[in-house]
């Protein structure tokens, strides 16, 4: 489901021409570095949600006495 919402973003971004930049000539290294950004970002999603999943199972079992 993550990499269809980065598609679907690199897609809007890509047609809506946001991602050029009025000293960038190259439409190829372009595309390439808006791809990545992409993946980049899908990746620390990932990371964030692993992190905070391991973080609720590890503290929310902990019973704590008052």
């Amino acid at each position: 489901m993550l990499t269809v919402i980065c598609f679907i973003t690199m897609a809007i971004v890509y047609y809506t021409g946001s991602y050029r930049s009025s000293m960038d000539n190259n439409a190829v290294a372009t595309k390439i570095q808006t791809l990545i950004s992409f993946v980049f970002a899908g990746y620390i999603t990932i990371v964030i949600n692993r992190w905070d999943r391991i973080r609720n199972t590890t503290l929310g079992n902990e019973k704590r006495s008052i």
